[in-house]
């Protein structure tokens, strides 16, 4: 059963000073469930590690590389208003 997915879960991937149990479930369900995010949550991504990497949270390759591998997992987005 899908389940939605806000930006601010991955943003606990990215940012290794992060951590939460509820992204770490969140990570583990999506190996046998799809994420359901809605439609600006790449906008959301990019902007946290955009940010980040300008406090020195993230490094700037982690910033190009954080998406593609997040691209990568069961997640869908829901378009409808």
């Amino acid at each position: 059963m899908p389940f939605v997915l806000d930006a601010s879960i991955p943003a606990c991937w990215a940012l290794q000073d992060e951590q939460d149990p509820r992204a770490d479930a969140a990570f583990l369900r999506m190996r046998t469930e799809e994420a359901v995010v809605p439609s600006l949550y790449w906008f959301e991504i990019r902007n946290i590690l955009v940010v980040n990497e300008r406090r020195k949270r993230i490094s700037e390759p982690d910033t190009g590389f954080f998406p593609r591998d997040l691209a990568g997992l069961r997640v869908r987005v829901d378009r409808e208003p």
